[in-house]
């Protein structure tokens, strides 16, 4: 059975998710970061650098807001043996 977790939306939360990863995830595994390009600016290479501190780093950019491209994108994350998204 596979566990499954969230991270709580709280002040100083994004300092915290590669801990939160290496705990509820664990280590080595492939782990998405999703963004927009504007939000990626402001906060990626925090994100980032925690991801790759813990895990296998892959990055998607979020080109529309539409259900095509979401259902585009989890088929990709299931070809590709994804353990775990990260959206910011």
């Amino acid at each position: 059975m596979k566990k499954t977790s969230s991270l709580t939306v709280e002040a100083g939360a994004i300092g915290y998710v590669g801990k939160m990863l290496s705990k509820n995830v664990g280590n080595g595994k492939k782990i998405l970061y999703v963004s927009d390009p504007t939000v990626d600016g402001l906060y990626g290479e925090t994100v980032k650098a925690q991801i790759e501190g813990v895990g296998r780093l892959k990055t998607e950019y979020i080109e529309n807001n539409t259900i095509s491209f979401a259902m585009n994108m989890a088929e990709r994350v299931i070809a590709t043996d994804i353990e775990c998204v990260v959206g910011v």
